[in-house]
C-alpha cells in the first residue's frame, strides 16, 4: 500500500509541475526565451566586434578602426541576425549615435533610461522589455565606456586631431563623443519574436 501511495503521490506531483508549466504566462515564457537567445547573441556580437576592432587597430590605428566601423560593423551585426533566423534581430543603439541607422525608437529610449538609472544605482545588468503586442520581446545588454573606447568616443579635447578629422569625414552628424570612463555608451538590442529558437535547435527543421 505504501508503494501505491508513493506512486500516486509521484504522479500527482508530476501532473502539478506540468500544469504549472502550462499555466505560466506566455509573456513570461517569451521573456525567458529572449533572455537565453539575447545573451548568447550579445556574447557573440561583442566577441566578434572586439576581435575585429583589435585587428583594425593593430593594422592601421584608430583611423583604420573608424573605417572598419563605418563599413563593417552593421553588416557584421546583420550577419549575426541572419544566423539566428527570421524571428531574431540583433542591433545596437544609443542616446548619442554615431551612425543614424542605430538611432533609438521609443522603447529603446525607455531601455536607455532604465539602464542609466541602473548604472547610477550600481546595478547595471541585462534586462528584457516586451513590445505592445506581447508577442515580441527585446533583450537589452548595456555597454559601458572602456578605456579603449575613449580614443574615438571620449571628450573632444582628448581625441587626437587625426581621429577627429576622420570622424568628421566619415560621420558628419556624429554625436557619439563626450563620454568618460564607465559611462553608459549604449545597448545591444536583440529583438526576439514568438517562435524563435537557438541556431543549434533550428538545424534539421
Amino acid at each position: 500500500m505504501k508503494i501505491k501511495h508513493r506512486i500516486a503521490l509521484l504522479f500527482a506531483l508530476l501532473s502539478l509541475d506540468a500544469n504549472l508549466a502550462r499555466s505560466e504566462p506566455s509573456e513570461t515564457q517569451l521573456a525567458k526565451k529572449a533572455t537565453a537567445i539575447g545573451a548568447a547573441a550579445s556574447d557573440e556580437l561583442l566577441s566578434e566586434l572586439k576581435a575585429a576592432l583589435t585587428s583594425a587597430l593593430a593594422t592601421g590605428g584608430p583611423v583604420h578602426a573608424i573605417e572598419f566601423c563605418s563599413s563593417q560593423a552593421i553588416p557584421l551585426t546583420q550577419s549575426l541576425s541572419k544566423k539566428y533566423g527570421d524571428m531574431v534581430t540583433v542591433a545596437r543603439t544609443s542616446s548619442q549615435v554615431r551612425n543614424p541607422a542605430n538611432a533609438p525608437d521609443a522603447l529603446d529610449r525607455k531601455a536607455l533610461n532604465q539602464a542609466a538609472k541602473d548604472l547610477q544605482k550600481g546595478d547595471l545588468s541585462d534586462f528584457v522589455l516586451l513590445e505592445e503586442d506581447n508577442r515580441t520581446a527585446r533583450f537589452y545588454r548595456p555597454i559601458t565606456t572602456g578605456a579603449l573606447c575613449l580614443t574615438c568616443h571620449g571628450m573632444q579635447a582628448d581625441i587626437p586631431s587625426e581621429v577627429r578629422s576622420a570622424l568628421q569625414r566619415t560621420y558628419p552628424d556624429d554625436r557619439a563623443t563626450g563620454y568618460r570612463l564607465g559611462d553608459l555608451r549604449g545597448l545591444i538590442r536583440v529583438r526576439v519574436r514568438e517562435g524563435a529558437v537557438m541556431p543549434q535547435d533550428r538545424q534539421g527543421q
